[in-house]
């Protein structure tokens, strides 16, 4: 028998490993098999933390581009422009068969213990300290030196089982922090046996965005965009890893490395250089540099993802430069709205590429949701994005008539509800400093603008959620937007009457502060004037005699 045959396997394409959970919220581990042909039957991909499932999806997308061979964009009098991509979402016996031929095709390329081509790995792989690392090196719930913020410790540590080291291994080459790493025996880049930092994951440079559906099934089509309708340009034959020559430690494409081809390249980025060391189970990892992604103007290859323009990057680079729009993990994503919208913010930034793909598919009546779930997962990195500070993991729900037409007046109004509510609170935060400052707090302490700015988000969140859905069915948007600027208006008059009455009399009398007099009634008088300004519709109908309000139902 020869080598290949002799090793002992785990093959992910018929291995559970993905963390699943079905439709009745069980969680299960499934092969990469079983979760096309149960694909129906699955809610969402889970895993030890949501960039994992972001992570792994990425890796299915990939398997599935390549099995379907598309989607493609077709042209004719008879055709759909999205013909293929419809044949796909209509024959998921044909998607499933066409996956499975796929995976026989490159099965050993996803044999995580193969002795030649482990998937995801360097056979071989060592560093001038030869003994391998503890899996703290590369599970990202348990930050180096601060095992006081995970329930992991001691033997949780210790082993892993393969196929959770499987499911950390793809999270590894998205997420994994910048740092000094041990320098990989053959790597040209080492100095002194130090591999030097070159970023982070290629997932942990964007602020991850995909379109959630109902199952897993519908995921996997809502997130299969088609390059040109999604504005992607690809360099060259776009695939994935494993249908590359096997990777060394050096660098692809020699010491300089080489460029992204597309969508399925960076969904399979080697960023790491790894190899997991383990006999019935994993208790060890090699893990060093790999492939660097920089991430200055990749919107024509990466479709899950915002993109801003940047104006120090442009300046640098002396060229129209746009970066990934990475999630604030302080902002709920309803409030980045204009990002995810073609047209709706008027500036230059460009929507994900996958919701550029959304609004061709409704347009063209292939898709008829009449709503779009937005999921938005992305991690929050330390200084020098050596360590993993926090990760965001958000949603919302967008009516397909503001995904459909991103510059209609629907999406014009969503995208200045967002900028009402940004401006009405900054009318709080402001008077809750000004209160702070005239009962003698710190002129230099932000700390009273920061609360008022988290309660009055935390109490509209829900509320604009729930606004944004009746859209949907508004026949007025006149009065729509009317009872949003009521509904915020509220919010704050009331959060600032509480903070009144916590004054206290020190805060009544006043002080001098920042060069002017300050006390309660003048903090209150600048907060009505202010929110007056922001939300004149709300302030108009306060303005009204109540018996008129009343007359119309309206409180």
């Amino acid at each position: 028998m020869s080598e290949t045959t002799q090793h002992a396997a785990f093959d992910l394409t018929v291995e559970p490993w993905i963390v699943v959970l079905d439709k009745a919220g069980v969680r299960r581990e499934m092969s990469i098999r079983d979760a096309f042909r149960e694909a129906g039957e699955i809610s969402q991909i889970v895993g030890e933390v949501p960039t994992q499932g972001f992570a792994i999806l990425r890796v299915l997308l990939a398997i599935l581009h390549r099995a379907v061979d598309g989607p493609r964009f077709e042209e004719g009098e008879d055709r759909s422009r999205h013909e293929h991509w419809c044949e796909v979402r209509d024959d998921w016996d044909g998607v499933v068969g066409a996956v499975g031929e796929y995976l026989d095709e490159y099965r050993e390329r996803f044999d995580l213990r193969h002795p030649v081509t482990p998937f995801f790995q360097v056979a071989g792989l060592s560093t001038a300290a030869k003994d391998a690392a503890g899996l703290e090196m590369l599970i990202a719930d348990v930050p180096n030196g601060q095992q006081y913020q995970t329930t992991r410790s001691g033997r949780g540590t210790a082993t892993i089982t393969w196929a959770e080291g499987a499911r950390w291994l793809v999270h590894a080459h998205a997420y994994d922090p910048s740092g000094i790493r041990g320098a990989a025996i053959g790597d040209p880049r080492a100095k002194g046996g130090k591999g030097y930092p070159i970023g982070p994951g290629w997932s942990g440079q964007i602020g991850g965005v995909f379109l959630q559906g109902a199952t897993l099934r519908d995921t996997l089509l809502l997130n299969l965009t088609e390059s040109v309708t999604a504005g992607l340009e690809t360099v060259g034959t776009d695939v994935p890893v494993w249908e590359r020559p096997a990777l060394t430690a050096a660098p692809d494409g020699g010491p300089d490395g080489r460029e992204p081809t597309g969508p399925l390249d960076l969904y399979t980025w080697q960023t790491r250089r790894i190899r997991l060391v383990g006999d019935g189970v994993v208790h060890g990892v090699v893990l060093c540099n790999g492939d660097k992604a920089t991430p200055q103007n990749r919107f024509r290859l990466e479709p899950l993802t915002a993109w801003r323009w940047s104006d120090p990057q442009t300046k640098k680079f002396k060229q129209d430069t746009w970066m990934p729009r990475k999630h604030d993990p302080s902002r709920a994503i309803w409030r980045g709205l204009a990002g995810l919208l073609t047209g709706a913010s008027g500036s230059k930034d460009k929507a994900p590429g996958v919701l550029r793909f959304a609004e061709e598919l409704l347009a063209d009546g292939v898709l008829t949701e009449p709503v779009l779930t937005v999921r938005a997962v992305g991690i929050t990195y330390g200084p020098q994005e050596a360590t993993i500070s926090e990760i965001t993991d958000d949603h919302l729900d967008l009516p397909a008539e503001i995904v459909a037409h991103g510059d209609g007046e629907t999406a014009r109004l969503a995208v200045l509800a967002v900028e009402q509510a940004d401006r009405a609170v900054y009318q709080l935060a402001s008077f809750a400093q000004n209160l702070a400052l005239a009962a003698g707090g710190d002129t230099e302490s932000s700390g009273p603008r920061d609360r008022a700015r988290e309660a009055a988000f935390a109490e509209l969140d829900p509320m604009f959620r729930r606004w944004l859905l009746s859209l949907a069915t508004s026949d007025d948007l006149r009065k729509s937007e009317t009872v949003w600027q009521r509904d915020v208006a509220a919010v704050v008059h009331r959060q600032a009457d509480d903070l009144a009455g916590q004054a206290g009399p020190a805060a009544v009398v006043g002080r001098q502060a920042r060069g002017r007099h300050i006390d309660l009634g003048l903090a209150h008088a600048w907060i009505r004037a202010g929110v007056a300004k922001e939300l004149p519709l709300a302030a108009a109908e306060r303005r009204r005699p109540r018996n008129e309000r009343d007359d119309k139902g309206e409180s």
